[in-house]
């Protein structure tokens, strides 16, 4: 990555050996090379708000599915990332401290709620 930005979680992309899916900052990065060079993905988080949290995960059949959560809102992308759908839990004090994919069935995704203090 050019430049530092602080990391907050990291995703395998199955299919990509070589790929990696990183939460950060301001939104999420990939890397499809090794980490030799990386595309900043346009997650439209409001990059005013303090991220206390970003989690990342990635589909295990379809390596365009991805899955961003940026404290209580989730965005996921069905196109690898170039458009996003966003939901927010609309839960007060609260951020997504986990999101799991059944590898069974990857239409089902599990997120966590996490209370946080304020």
């Amino acid at each position: 990555m050019s430049g530092t930005k602080e990391v907050f979680d990291v995703a395998f992309i199955p299919q990509f050996p070589d790929a990696l899916f990183v939460g950060v900052e301001d939104g999420a990065v990939v890397t499809r090379d090794g980490g030799e060079s990386w595309l900043q993905l346009s997650v439209p988080v409001e990059l005013t708000q303090k991220f206390n949290i970003v989690r990342v995960a990635v589909s295990p059949t379809n390596p365009d599915r991805l899955f961003v959560a940026v404290n209580s809102v989730l965005y996921r992308s069905e196109d690898g990332g170039a458009t996003w759908n966003t939901f927010s839990f609309n839960i007060a004090n609260s951020v997504v401290s986990e999101i799991s994919i059944n590898p069974l069935n990857a239409s089902q995704m599990l997120a966590v709620i996490q209370r946080i203090q304020s």
